[in-house]
């Protein structure tokens, strides 16, 4: 994408189409499209900044006309020609020259070729028919910064945290920052659930510029999950496409996890029961589950006198946090009533994931609330 926005760039300048009249007194000086666009291909042949090159055009203008004229005060009274360079070469603001890449098929396919697929086009080009910004455009626009412009104000040294969650063209983000490139990059791929987070340290570091002394130490031990608890979480790390080691827990007492497999149509049931168990013991206790399970959820805590909520801080007596696997990062609660991971599981590496992430948010109690496979006759 770096390229593509690069390309996209690039495709604003173009030589002008028709000659370039400078007069010079008695004599007119004619400059044809050829002889611009050679101009405007040595000017870009560099790699500094795209607005640094477009001043480097300038000073080669200056220098040809000089050439061409014998005339020291030649490139002062080339108006026309000073004019045309602007046009051929405009200078950009970044955040339009995603909006473009965005919103104008033919320039996605010409800066993609090569690069990015019929389906892969079409995703950027289905993102730039809405109307607000996300945070993948945001970092869209900060490559285009650093292509156009060159480095924003830099640190001798960045640590980062939630490091797993960040897409290539984010750690490319940092890098610019940090020309030095001294990092502490802090994260757990096992939790990698954004859609473009990383699945491999030395990926993530080649992102980063691939600084070679780069040192990656596994933390393996934890003291938040109970080891019974976490032994489950782990078993799914040979599914979730990440290179980590499993970790282990220095908690090792704890109650283990509680499995109830039931019916689809016992699910929620099923879960607001537990909920109402676990919460007797541990009054932070909570219901992390799918997306599609969450209404039904919320409906049946309603029905019992509970208010289903989606935080955890300011708890009122009735209230309980009900969250979707990707909400619950972060967050610790006592006791946790996990609904249908085999959901999530069958959505692939990213959903084993969220699954890892379900897991492994109950600091005391865990229920899982499995959804059993109805016989057939």
């Amino acid at each position: 994408m770096a390229t593509v926005v690069l390309r996209a760039a690039v495709a604003r300048i173009r030589p002008p189409g028709e000659a370039v009249r400078v007069p010079l007194g008695a004599r007119t000086l004619v400059l044809e499209p050829d002889t611009v666009a050679e101009w405007l291909a040595r000017a870009l042949a560099g790699t500094a900044p795209v607005h640094v090159r477009r001043q480097g055009l300038r000073a080669l203008a200056q220098r040809e006309l000089l050439v061409l004229t014998g005339r020291d005060d030649a490139w002062t009274r080339a108006e026309p020609l000073r004019k045309a360079l602007n046009a051929a070469w405009p200078t950009q603001r970044p955040v339009d020259v995603v909006q473009r890449l965005l919103r104008q098929p033919a320039l996605l396919e010409q800066a993609g070729a090569g690069l990015l697929d019929h389906d892969e086009r079409a995703l950027l080009a289905s993102s730039g028919r809405r109307h607000a910004w996300s945070a993948a455009d945001a970092v869209l626009v900060d490559e285009a910064a650093g292509l156009l412009d060159g480095a924003p104000r830099t640190w001798g040294h960045v640590v980062v945290d939630e490091a797993q969650d960040l897409s290539a063209m984010a750690l490319r983000a940092i890098a610019r920052r940090c020309p030095g490139g001294s990092y502490t990059i802090l994260g757990d791929l096992a939790q990698s659930t954004a859609p473009a987070g990383q699945s491999s340290w030395d990926e993530a570091l080649h992102a980063l510029g691939g600084p070679t002394d780069a040192a990656v130490e596994h933390l393996t031990i934890g003291y938040r999950v109970p080891a019974p608890v976490l032994e489950v979480a782990n078993e799914l790390l040979a599914l979730a496409a990440v290179t980590v080691p499993a970790s282990r827990s220095a908690r090792l007492s704890g109650e283990a996890p509680r499995r109830l497999a039931v019916e689809p149509t016992a699910v929620v049931t099923a879960a607001a029961d537990a909920l109402v168990d676990v919460r007797a013991r541990h009054p932070l206790s909570g219901i992390i589950a799918p997306t599609p399970w969450l209404d039904e959820l919320q409906a049946e805590l309603g029905r019992r006198g509970l208010q289903a909520v989606d935080r955890l801080d300011h708890l009122g007596s009735d209230d309980v946090p009900v969250l979707a696997a990707e909400a619950a990062k972060g967050l610790e609660l006592d006791g946790v009533v996990a609904v249908d991971p085999g959901a999530l599981v069958a959505q692939g590496p990213r959903g084993v994931r969220l699954a890892y992430v379900m897991l492994t948010r109950a600091v005391q109690e865990l229920t899982i609330v499995d959804v059993a496979v109805p016989l057939t006759a």
